[in-house]
């Protein structure tokens, strides 16, 4: 949910105009959110447990 979340405000913050001028390159921004989320997923150990495990 949280890769989703961040995806998604960035594709809002761009498409409603609200990106400051610092953040200008919109496709290394875009690059960078990817390239964030993809570690974000593939990280060992974030997996949640099964259900009757902890």
């Amino acid at each position: 949910m949280f890769c989703y979340s961040r995806l998604h405000g960035a594709i809002i913050l761009e498409l409603a105009g609200h990106l400051p001028p610092q953040l200008a390159d919109r496709d290394a921004l875009f690059d960078l959110q990817i390239a964030h989320t993809a570690e974000a997923l593939h990280r060992p150990g974030t997996q949640p447990h099964p259900p009757g495990r902890s």
